[in-house]
């Protein structure tokens, strides 16, 4: 005699013991999504908020230095350093926004 020849009502019972094993997992795995999920957005704000931070600086660096650079008689070399520096700008903020698929600032 098999396990399976019991009475229907015993059956009946393992069918629903699997059955509540099988929501108590499908229950959990959407809770680890949940929060693999959360984590994920926490992470991606944190990358947000350091690009922002870093283009900050990097307009306050660059403003500083051209305050700098308008005081003094400009020459050829000046010119190629402040269309290096507008490249290397549209350079940082392409990436920053390719890196925050057109989100952010």
């Amino acid at each position: 005699m098999s396990e399976y020849d019991d009475d229907p009502d015993a059956a009946i019972r393992r069918v629903l013991e699997s059955e509540e094993e099988v929501q108590d997992a499908i229950r959990q795995c959407r809770e680890e999504a949940e929060a693999t999920v959360a984590e994920a957005r926490e992470r991606a704000q944190r990358i947000g908020e350091r690009a922002d931070d870093r283009i900050r600086r990097l307009h306050e660096s660059m403003a500083e230095s051209g305050a700098e650079a308008a005081s003094e008689e400009p020459t050829e070399e000046d010119s190629a350093e402040v269309a290096a520096r507008e490249h290397l700008a549209a350079a940082v903020r392409a990436l920053a926004d390719d890196l925050l698929d057109g989100e952010g600032s």
